[in-house]
């Protein structure tokens, strides 16, 4: 026994000594310093429950890496009396605390363990959500390390007992948009350092709550690697700073019409600051409504680019409330009104830029105006109307050609009842144009007298220039003029220099 261990156990500061630690022990731990204790490739937790207590007496770090454990069984390391601690890291972990324990969280021997933890690391480890109960009794804990993990449900007010905690590192995890509020602003005021980067956080309104959040933090210097505090733009991978697009969003989405059930999310910002210039494009925004059994047009954000209305009860009379203008309607570039009950498409479209997109598939409609048909094929870019009952005529604009011709899904426009010619089901784009429109007999005659009068026309201009040619050529070679002019009053005409 060394002169250490001797003086150790003699004052009675125990403290960890290879020598003394139990030979099941020594093939996978060793004493990194006088009071940790690092184990490794350990596959359970059983080892600790079968050594003497007094290989652990002193013991204030227990360090566990590159082993296989999908959870702790922290009964087993109640010999661990002054352990004040524990990081497991790369080691497998799918879960904090094994659920076996019968009595787990309420144990005496888990209890006496998570009470005196003032450390707790749990980096790079296969955890997807942090139970409560395991966490409950860590009054002590101050510094919380979960980086590196795939956790993506906090529960909520998970950090309400912890009133000393000061360093919460969360990096590298998969929260989302569906972490509540009352999770963050339950952290302790006093907090020095939070880590909430390179997470999948959601360019959704339902983050708002985080630009008011953030407010309240002491100092926001404690939130690290500011910069890779991204939200992603899904179904996009395109990101943007995640503080930045959640103040538009709670400053500006109090307009979306989520009391429809409609849901709202901003993928473009054009500031790159926090200023925001009143009445100015500073960000555009999407508006999802499809599916809400709407019967009239919702009023929407500013600048709203893209608006999905489509498989609601939209018909004719739903156009009669809108007010393009105030309901903020003139800036949509894509509309779609597929799946509705609309029989006419509104000459209020023509207020609306609909420069990407207009989609009316799926409704009752049977014809189209000739403003909203010139309207769509010059401005907008992809444009679908088939499935419906298109009442196909010589004069309906749906069956004109340059109009077939923009339409994206024109394979599946056909005729519905009401048409002519017995029209009904074929497809639009297939039909003859002269059957369509057939010359009528009358209109066959009228052709043909005008051919004749044509005909007759250019043999009287022929013989007209003709009879010019003759008198030109008896005048330059015998200088006679021409009859009619030998009947004037004697004025003569010059020389026809032109022949």
């Amino acid at each position: 026994m060394s002169f250490y261990v001797l003086l150790c156990i003699v004052g009675q500061n125990f403290c960890c000594e290879e020598e003394s630690l139990a030979a099941s022990l020594k093939q996978l731990c060793f004493c990194h310093n006088k009071h940790t204790l690092h184990c490794q490739g350990i596959n359970d937790t059983h080892l600790f429950k079968t050594t003497p207590q007094s290989s652990f007496q002193g013991i204030t770090h227990l360090k566990i890496s590159e082993s296989q454990l999908q959870c702790l069984h922290l009964d087993d390391m109640e010999s661990f009396t002054t352990l004040a601690s524990l990081s497991v890291t790369n080691s497998g972990l799918r879960t904090f605390i094994c659920s076996e324990a019968k009595t787990h969280p309420q144990s005496k021997s888990i209890r006496s363990i998570t009470e005196k933890i003032h450390h707790l690391n749990l980096a790079k480890n296969k955890l997807t959500e942090l139970k409560k109960q395991d966490f409950v009794n860590m009054v002590k804990l101050q510094v919380l390390n979960l980086t590196d993990n795939a956790i993506q449900h906090i529960p909520a007010r998970f950090f309400g007992p912890m009133k000393k905690l000061t360093v919460l590192d969360l990096s590298n995890n998969k929260l989302d948009e569906k972490l509540k509020d009352n999770v963050f602003k339950t952290l302790p005021a006093h907090l020095s350092y939070l880590d909430i980067s390179n997470n999948n956080w959601a360019c959704s309104s339902e983050l708002a709550w985080m630009h008011k959040w953030k407010s309240t933090l002491k100092n926001e210097s404690i939130l690290k690697h500011r910069n890779e505090i991204q939200c992603i733009h899904k179904p996009h991978t395109d990101s943007s700073d995640l503080f930045l697009v959640m103040k538009y969003y709670y400053e500006f989405m109090p307009n979306c019409p989520t009391e429809e059930g409609c849901s709202c999310r901003i993928p473009t910002i054009f500031n790159n600051d926090y200023k925001i210039v009143q009445d100015k494009k500073n960000y555009i925004v999407e508006v999802n409504c499809a599916g809400r059994s709407l019967k009239h047009f919702p009023l929407l954000p500013k600048w709203t680019k893209t608006l999905d209305l489509s498989d609601n009860n939209l018909d004719d009379s739903a156009f009669s409330s809108l007010n393009v203008r105030d309901d903020h309607y003139e800036n949509v570039e894509e509309l779609n009104l597929s799946d509705n009950k609309l029989e006419n498409l509104s000459d209020k479209l023509l207020k609306m830029n609909l420069r990407l997109s207009f989609r009316a598939k799926n409704n009752r409609l049977t014809s189209i105006s000739y403003d909203v048909s010139q309207r769509l094929m010059k401005k907008t870019h992809v444009l679908e109307l088939s499935n419906n009952p298109w009442k196909c005529t010589c004069s309906s604009e749906i069956t004109q050609r340059n109009l077939l011709q923009k339409v994206t899904d024109k394979s599946l426009l056909t005729c519905g009842e009401g048409s002519d010619v017995d029209l009904a089901e074929k497809n639009i784009d297939s039909i003859n144009p002269e059957v369509l429109c057939p010359p009528s007999s009358n209109g066959e005659a009228q052709e043909l007298w005008l051919q004749l009068l044509c005909a007759i026309l250019a043999f009287m201009i022929l013989l007209v220039a003709l009879n010019l040619a003759y008198d030109c050529n008896n005048y330059n070679n015998r200088g006679q003029l021409p009859r009619l002019a030998q009947y004037s009053d004697g004025r003569r005409c010059p020389k026809c220099f032109s022949c």
